[in-house]
């Protein structure tokens, strides 16, 4: 089993999480926060106080998405193919696709384990 955790623009979201449902995942798990990385971020009017200034600035931390979900070894490079080919090539990166292995899942309450947790019901 893999672990896909995915960092997006928060207006892609719903095209991963489509791509997922595509693909009968389990479960997703989303967040929405603030973070950075190796991306560069546009300019941005500066507020002081709810009031803008009519300056730009450059934000060290952007609006992003993160998405989760536990899969099977054998759709996890087609996850990650339609994930890569859904959004349109270009210079500017669109977000980063971690994928971790995980030993095993077990289902609380019950005695299902593997990947008979991690299956669509």
């Amino acid at each position: 089993m893999k672990q896909i955790v995915i960092y997006v623009e928060p207006e892609t979201s719903s095209d991963i999480i489509d791509i997922l449902n595509k693909h009968e995942v389990g479960g997703v798990a989303f967040y929405d926060l603030m973070g950075a990385g190796p991306i560069e971020h546009e300019p941005v009017p500066e507020m002081v106080r709810m009031y803008m200034t009519g300056k730009s600035i450059i934000p060290e931390h952007i609006k992003i998405t993160k998405l989760e979900s536990v899969v099977s070894d054998s759709v996890v490079q087609e996850i990650v193919d339609d994930i890569l080919n859904s959004i349109q090539p270009g210079k500017e990166p669109h977000g980063i696709i971690f994928v971790k292995d995980v030993d095993n899942a077990y289902i609380i309450g019950t005695k299902q384990s593997g990947e008979e947790a991690i299956r669509k019901r």
